[in-house]
């Protein structure tokens, strides 16, 4: 699943990993991700460029995990050097960060498991 505040970022993320991850979603707001996220155990993959503050109505990650601890969380952190940050993504409970500028190599290598 991708979830962004970014609509380019969303955009350019669902389209690099739509060709690869055909039941991939895209949800542009925390109360659809988060409605996504209970509704498919099978989700195992998370990638966001918000952790700090969290999306108004997606649980922190650590919640996140718990209920599904298959999920990965990856962030996309903010240019700002802010608390989404890459430090802050991973301290917020991300498994890992994707540095800008992206690449879609980077991108598509997130989705490999561990």
């Amino acid at each position: 699943m991708v979830l962004c505040a970014e609509p380019r970022l969303r955009q350019l993320l669902g389209y690099w990993l739509s060709a690869v991850t055909p039941e991939l979603t895209v949800a542009a707001t925390g109360w659809q991700a988060a409605a996504l996220l209970s509704d498919s155990a099978q989700s195992t993959i998370l990638i966001t460029d918000r952790i700090v503050p969290p999306w108004p109505g997606l649980p922190p990650i650590p919640a996140l995990k718990q209920a599904n601890p298959r999920l990965r969380v990856v962030v996309v952190p903010g240019q700002d050097g802010g608390p989404s940050s890459a430090a802050g993504g991973l301290a917020g409970g991300a498994d890992e960060t994707l540095p800008r500028p992206l690449s879609r190599a980077a991108v598509l290598r997130c989705l490999a498991p561990g």
